[in-house]
């Protein structure tokens, strides 16, 4: 089994309508695909696909999902139908997964093709559906428009800090061509450029045309020929590429993990010993810090690993026991190796949602305040991470 994510980070680049276009192709060329509506908020293959609701049925024993042509099919607009959607990430992957599991599919599972449309962005549930998919697959496609050349270089940004490879890029509704013959070009070449700089297959051109929107509004009977030629492309791609899986970087992060949770309380102790003889805390009181309690916490994917309550006074940073904290900052565990070892930075962390802050106006604050703190804290993680890789290999 081999599964795609089309991905995109905004909406309205028709990365939906990509997919039920390469879900279509393969079902002709070769059957065994399952298409998956992903996207929580918008699920609207249900409509391109021309999908009655009453497609689902869900029985105490089973779950019948949309069959179409060479192609099972399932998305949230069919279970949920007309109501609000306001779930967490975990709990509608789960919700995929057991679907899947429960429902009476005509495909064969192990050789299937799987082709999730995921939700635009790259929020809670796009890494839930790479964490829930991770074992087959293969890549992702990207689905950009001309304009959109900065949210190219950030979906890149994220699908490689996610170790995601990147099957291509395709330039959604990148001309027009006139009745008259004349053809208009929205692209400047800058989604190429990108694509070529950033060492990612760019897999082409798609027009905006009345004929890809008369398919759109009537079920998708058939692919325009300007679209096979980037599918094909896709296919191969597929075709050539193995599952991710569980890769051994994964396992050594879970392995580090296990290290640093035992001696993460000793790394943070020894960190503001060193603090306040390295770092210039003259600097952090001036900044506003003077006085303020900063709750520490470490997780590791979600669960609780320690926490530290630390207050600068009198130029000097010292460890409280309990208090109550004006901020709060929660880093994830992984994402500290990550920094440490260089693979990403505190700035991508944050925005990535593995580091949070809470306090009314304490963000960039208390970034800053990492940031000083995490000059000396990095040392011990990155010698504690070594011992435990060497460890690792060693066993």
């Amino acid at each position: 089994m081999k599964s795609v994510l089309v991905c995109g980070l905004k909406g309205g680049t028709g990365k939906s309508l990509i997919s039920a276009m390469l879900a279509t192709h393969l079902s002709q060329e070769r059957g065994n695909v399952l298409l998956i509506d992903a996207d929580i908020d918008s699920p609207n293959l249900v409509d391109i696909l021309k999908v009655d609701v009453e497609d689902l049925r869900i029985t105490p024993d089973y779950v019948e999902i949309a069959h179409l042509d060479g192609m099972d099919f399932f998305s949230m607009g069919l279970f949920a139908k007309d109501k609000a959607i306001s779930m967490s990430s975990e709990s509608y992957v789960q919700m995929l997964l057991d679907i899947i599991s429960l429902s009476r599919l005509k495909i064969d599972r192990k050789k299937a093709t799987i082709i999730i449309d995921a939700p635009a962005g790259a929020s809670s549930v796009f890494k839930a559906c790479i964490r829930a998919f991770a074992d087959s697959l293969v890549g992702a496609v990207v689905v950009i428009t001309p304009q959109a050349y900065r949210d190219l270089k950030r979906l890149i940004k994220i699908l490689k800090h996610y170790e995601l490879p990147i099957i291509g890029v395709v330039e959604n509704m990148a001309y027009f061509v006139c009745e008259c013959g004349e053809q208009y070009n929205f692209s400047d070449g800058r989604i190429s450029n990108i694509c070529r700089e950033e060492d990612v297959n760019y897999l082409g051109q798609i027009p905006f045309s009345k004929e890809i929107y008369d398919i759109a509004t009537s079920g998708i009977p058939y692919i325009p020929d300007v679209v096979e030629p980037v599918l094909t492309q896709i296919v191969d791609e597929i075709d050539r590429s193995k599952p991710v899986g569980r890769s051994i970087l994964a396992k050594l992060t879970k392995a580090v993990s296990d290290k640093l949770k035992r001696n993460i309380s000793k790394i943070v102790i020894k960190s503001i010993i060193r603090a306040n003889k390295e770092i210039n805390l003259k600097n952090l009181t001036a900044k506003g810090f003077g006085g303020n309690v900063i709750e520490l916490i470490i997780t590791d994917k979600g669960e609780f690993v320690t926490q530290a309550y630390l207050k600068l006074t009198d130029n000097k940073l010292i460890a409280l026991k309990e208090a109550k904290p004006d901020l709060t900052i929660t880093v994830d565990l992984n994402a500290l190796i990550d920094i440490a070892k260089g693979k990403t930075d505190l700035e991508d962390a944050f925005y990535l949602g593995d580091i949070e802050v809470f306090g009314k106006g304490g963000t960039v604050r208390a970034l800053s305040f990492f940031e000083q703190i995490w000059k000396v804290m990095k040392d011990e993680v990155v010698r504690t991470v070594g011992e435990e890789v060497e460890e690792y290999e060693t066993a």
